[in-house]
C-alpha cells in the first residue's frame, strides 16, 4: 500500500490555514463574551412601563345593530352630483343659485368606494351648501318619540391638506354642520361648531329647534383644530325628542372617534367630565330640547364665517361617507 506524504510546502500551507481559523474562532469567542456581558447589563436595568393613556371620557358610543336600520348608505354607487337618481337617499341642494363646483363625489374612506363632498370657497358671503335626505317629506321611523342614533365618516381639509375652518370666537362665526329637521318642516335642531378660540377652533354644540339656546358646548376634545387634519374621522349622534317640551326627557349627544364631546341630557346636568373645561350641560339646556319627530337630515349648510374676517380659514372641503341611521 502506498502512502502519500505531504511536502513541506503543503504542510506549511495547512498550518497557515489552521492558524487563521484558530484566530477567527478566538475573535468570535471574544465577540460572544462581549455581547453576553452587555445582555447581562441590560437585564440588570429595571424595565419602566410607559404611562397609561389618558382615560377616554364617555365609552358609551352606540353601535348600529346588524339589522333593522332606518338607513344605511355607503354612497359607493354615486357617480356625479348632477347625476343623482330618484332612488338615492341623499341629493345635493342644487337650487339655481348653487354652483355645481360646491358639490363633489370623491373617493371614500381609505380610497374605497365613494363619498360626498362640499366645497366652501368664501367667494360669496354666507355660502349655503348641503346634501339633503330624499324624499324631503319622508317619515323615516316610528314611533315618533323614539331615540335615534346616526353615524358617519367625515373628513375636513383645505386643498387636500390640513386646514380649513368656519371661524371661531363669537357665535357670529362658525357654521351649520348637521341639521335634523322636524317632520312638519317647521324648524330644525342642529349640531354645529361656533365660538371657541384660536387653540380649539370652533366648538361643537347643540341648538334645539324652536329655541334660541345654543347649549352643551363641548367641554373636552377632540376639537376642530385637531380634526381638520385631512384624515377620516367618525361622528356619532343620539337624539331623543322631549316627551313634552320643557321636561327633562330629551337627549342630544355627540361622539367623535368614540370620544363623547356633547351631552345634553338629564344625567349630564351639572356634571363636568374628567379633564373638561366646564359641565356638560345645565337644567335649562335639557329643557330646551324640542319635542318634534326628526324628519329630513342635512349635511353641511350655512357658513357664518367669511373669507378675510381673520379667523375663518377658506377654502375648506367637507367629505362624508358610510352614513348609518338606526333606532337607539
Amino acid at each position: 500500500m502506498s502512502v502519500l506524504v505531504a511536502t513541506k510546502a503543503e504542510m506549511d500551507a495547512a498550518n497557515a490555514k489552521i492558524a487563521a481559523l484558530t484566530s477567527q474562532v478566538t475573535t468570535l469567542t471574544s465577540i460572544v463574551t462581549i455581547l453576553g456581558t452587555r445582555v447581562t447589563a441590560l437585564e440588570a436595568v429595571p424595565i419602566v412601563q410607559p404611562p397609561a393613556p389618558p382615560p377616554i371620557v364617555g365609552t358609551d358610543e352606540p353601535v348600529p345593530p346588524a339589522s333593522g336600520l332606518v338607513m344605511r348608505e355607503t354612497f359607493d354607487a354615486y357617480t356625479a352630483p348632477h347625476n343623482f337618481q330618484p332612488t338615492d337617499s341623499w341629493w345635493p341642494w342644487l337650487v339655481p343659485s348653487e354652483p355645481l363646483s360646491a358639490y363633489g363625489i370623491v373617493p371614500g374612506r381609505g380610497g374605497v368606494g365613494k363619498a360626498l363632498q362640499l366645497n366652501y370657497t368664501g367667494s360669496v358671503v354666507g355660502e349655503r351648501h348641503l346634501w339633503i335626505t330624499h324624499p324631503e317629506d319622508k317619515v323615516w321611523y316610528a314611533p315618533a318619540s323614539a331615540a335615534i342614533a346616526l353615524s358617519y365618516g367625515f373628513r375636513i381639509h383645505k386643498n387636500g391638506g390640513p386646514g380649513g375652518s368656519p371661524g371661531y370666537g363669537s357665535t357670529a362665526k362658525g357654521m351649520k354642520w348637521f341639521e335634523l329637521w322636524r317632520t312638519d318642516g317647521a324648524d330644525r335642531s342642529q349640531f354645529g361648531p361656533t365660538a371657541g378660540n384660536g387653540q380649539t377652533g370652533p366648538l361643537w354644540h347643540f341648538h334645539p329647534a324652536n329655541s334660541p339656546n345654543l347649549c352643551g358646548f363641548q367641554p373636552v376634545g377632540p376639537y376642530w383644530n385637531q380634526l381638520n387634519d385631512a384624515l377620516w374621522h367618525r361622528a356619532t349622534y343620539v337624539v331623543k325628542p322631549a316627551a313634552v317640551r320643557g321636561d327633562l326627557t330629551g337627549v342630544a349627544q355627540m361622539w367623535v372617534d368614540g370620544q363623547k364631546i356633547v351631552d345634553v341630557s338629564a344625567p349630564a346636568i351639572g356634571v363636568a367630565p374628567r379633564g373638561g373645561t366646564k359641565v356638560w350641560c345645565t337644567d335649562a339646556d335639557v329643557r330646551s330640547i324640542d319635542s318634534g319627530q326628526i324628519g329630513r337630515l342635512q349635511l353641511g349648510e350655512y357658513m357664518n364665517g367669511t373669507l378675510g374676517d381673520g379667523v375663518t380659514d377658506l377654502p375648506m372641503s367637507l367629505e362624508f361617507d358610510d352614513f348609518t341611521w338606526w333606532l337607539a
